[in-house]
């Protein structure tokens, strides 16, 4: 019995730690592109991510940011031009959705889907 429950608990710990590297690493590539807010809103109704780790999010008080970004694992890092960094939770990638948990000032999920060129 002693022997089984040995086998058993390896067999758990191995099982959880697949689930741990398992987990999404997202990668610049991922979300180099033009993003389009799903519902309107002032704030970053568009997301611009170039594959040289800038990006332009756009405002609808005509006002533009710009910042310096990578992704680690499975958060967005953004820094502004004063040195300000924040981290935001991607939730999915995807060709067509981009989700973030929050993202810069927006604490609420942010539902991007991809603009396609005409």
């Amino acid at each position: 019995m002693k022997k089984l429950n040995s086998i058993l608990c390896i067999v758990i710990m191995f099982s959880c730690g697949n689930v741990l590297n398992n987990q999404q690493n997202y990668r610049l590539e991922n979300i180099v592109g033009k993003w389009l807010l799903t519902v309107k809103q002032v704030n970053y109704p568009s997301l611009i991510f170039s594959s040289d780790s800038t990006a332009i999010f756009n405002s609808m008080g005509d006002t533009v940011y710009r910042y310096k970004f990578y992704i680690d694992k499975t958060e967005l890092v953004l820094r502004d031009i004063n040195g300000k960094t924040t981290k935001d939770k991607i939730l999915k990638v995807d060709s067509d959705s981009l989700i973030f948990e929050t993202l810069a000032d927006n604490k609420t999920v942010q539902k991007y889907c991809k603009a396609h060129k005409k």
